[in-house]
């Protein structure tokens, strides 16, 4: 049975997974029904506004998922790959003292945060360097040219982030990203690795190379990439449908149905897995169980283009099974 490869478009579930600072209540509102996030406000003990304040999520304490940079008003905005309990948030910023919490995010919530100055002398304190705060503000500038459709002007703006900092791992990600939907996959393939050489544990790097790798066939290279996709976020869905696919790909059906499941129970249903899955039981020589998922498919989905060759394997499992 001929496997179905999907190509990109199709693994990327939750869209390029780009680094980005979205502060806004736009964006807080727009944001798609379930989609887990958390806002809000730094300031200080007497009320007043932290801008540039650093606010990250990680999960399990050591996997970092994202982050948001305060905007004038000390206003942050995120939106997270998955609902958890197990969230931490930490904020930092230049002349206060770090400060963090642990919290289950599961719908929209509000956290506004208060930050104490830091104590101590100045020469004491390792501040962020110029050349971080100068890559982060070419990063954001790219990324709005990117959402503006000026992809030119956005992956000239993050080679300039990525030159004027090397070991930016949000930099370099989103430059790959962009040379990715512009074609360029050698080049993408270096940005993603640079990413991960700036910072091994990164998510959206591991995801990003893994993803490149299984969609030009290189499943053997994919495979462990995905893997550490999901050892760096455990709780994202498209990592395990990804690591789920390189598997199929490379004929171990029956690690690949596991991680299949896994993305269904972490999506709550809203990965359509059911060809990739069905695919996975026909290897593994359940055709009864195989048929039906595929019919199942095909009965919800008739005017997909991928229909005709879903029924052409249907036709071929029934008559195995006669």
């Amino acid at each position: 049975m001929k496997k179905l490869i999907l190509p990109l478009a199709f693994i990327l579930a939750r869209g390029a997974l780009a680094q980005e600072n979205t502060s806004s209540w736009g964006f807080v509102n727009n944001l798609p029904p379930g989609r887990p996030a958390i806002f809000g406000f730094v300031t200080t003990v007497d009320g007043k506004p932290i801008a540039n304040a650093v606010v990250e999520v990680y999960l399990n304490s050591e996997f970092r998922t994202d982050f948001s940079v305060t905007d004038p008003q000390g206003f942050y905005a995120l939106a997270l790959p998955q609902r958890s309990e197990v969230w931490e948030i930490r904020v930092k910023a230049d002349g206060f003292l770090p400060w963090s919490t642990r919290m289950g995010i599961l719908a929209r919530e509000r956290l506004d945060i208060v930050l104490r100055e830091d104590p101590r002398p100045a020469q004491e304190v390792r501040a962020e360097s110029k050349e971080r705060r100068k890559a982060r503000k070419l990063m954001q500038e790219g990324l709005e040219a990117a959402k503006r459709g000026n992809r030119a002007v956005a992956m000239s703006l993050l080679r300039q982030a990525v030159n004027t900092d090397p070991l930016y791992a949000a930099a370099a990600n989103n430059l790959g990203v962009q040379l990715r939907l512009a074609g360029e996959l050698s080049e993408a393939e270096a940005a993603f690795r640079q990413a991960l050489q700036a910072d091994s544990f990164d998510y959206f790097a591991r995801f990003n190379l893994a993803a490149l790798l299984y969609d030009t066939g290189r499943f053997h290279e994919a495979a462990p990439m995905a893997e550490q996709a999901v050892l760096a976020d455990p709780t994202s869905a498209p990592a395990e449908a990804l690591l789920g696919r390189c598997l199929l790909a490379l004929g171990q059906a029956a690690k690949a149905l596991e991680h299949f499941q896994r993305a269904q129970n972490l999506s709550q249903g809203a990965l359509d897995l059911q060809l990739e899955i069905s695919d996975a039981l026909a290897l593994s020589g359940r055709l009864a169980e195989a048929l039906a998922a595929k019919k199942a498919w095909l009965a919800q989905h008739s005017q997909d283009p991928r229909a005709p060759q879903v029924q052409a394997t249907i036709a071929k499992l029934e008559a195995r099974l006669r």
